[in-house]
């Protein structure tokens, strides 16, 4: 058996030269080098933990935080000789923080997410009343509407869990929440401008959002158990 010395292939024995090549040949099979050079293999990747990820993002967020609320606090003495507008950016910045902290550390909780954020929300508004001169607004404005809105999610959320999910249900309780919300708002602010809860706006708000959500019950109860919505539209 004759091979060529370069390439590697079996020749006739009575050849001199490789007739490819035109390498030397030889009696033994050479061991050939790779034709393509072997690229090194990448180096590892260090892989961060995604909670190590979501602390370091709240760490920056904090420094970003008080930075921020220095630099607007030092920018309003120097120009008025006291605190005035910069005294707002405060609470805004506390809730902005808290607000970050929810969306990075329970997002897989929505309970935990929702009424975090409502309560932060809440808590906002009555920070900002503070530096606006005291409770002024707050107790007979802000905490009924925050109140009503949390009672009116917590409702909408609280019946989904006990009833047969679709999407016609579900949208008709979230209509029927925001016209209750509507209503109940109406009535408080009312009560605070002219000293009695008359609903004004609110009941074309209400004829606008009761019907449709009836006709999407009427589909979930009772229209889709007697023909194929799925099939009609294609769905």
């Amino acid at each position: 058996m004759v091979y060529c010395s370069s390439c590697g292939v079996e020749v006739e024995a009575r050849l001199e030269r490789c007739p490819l090549c035109r390498g030397h040949l030889q009696t033994t099979e050479p061991v050939l080098k790779s034709p393509y050079p072997m690229e090194p293999d990448p180096p590892p990747q260090l892989r961060i933990p995604g909670r190590r990820i979501r602390v370091l993002m709240i760490e920056v967020l904090t420094v970003l935080m008080f930075g921020t609320l220095f630099g607007v606090l030092a920018i309003d003495y120097l120009m008025n000789d006291r605190l005035t507008w910069a005294a707002y950016c405060a609470p805004a910045l506390a809730a902005g923080w808290w607000y970050a902290w929810l969306i990075l550390f329970m997002t897989n909780r929505p309970a935990w997410l929702l009424g975090g954020g409502m309560l932060t929300t809440t808590l906002l508004l009555a920070g900002v009343d503070v530096v606006a001169g005291g409770f002024n607004w707050f107790f007979p404005l802000a905490l009924p509407i925050m109140m009503t809105l949390s009672l009116v999610i917590a409702g909408v959320i609280w019946i989904a869990c006990f009833v047969r999910t679709s999407w016609a249900n579900i949208t008709a309780l979230i209509l029927l929440g925001i016209g209750i919300f509507c209503f109940v708002l109406n009535l408080i602010v009312s009560l605070q401008l002219h000293g009695a809860p008359l609903p004004t706006w609110s009941l074309p708000v209400l004829g606008s959002l009761v019907p449709p959500a009836l006709f999407l019950l009427y589909v979930h109860y009772r229209l889709s158990k007697v023909v194929d919505l799925g099939k009609i539209f294609h769905l």
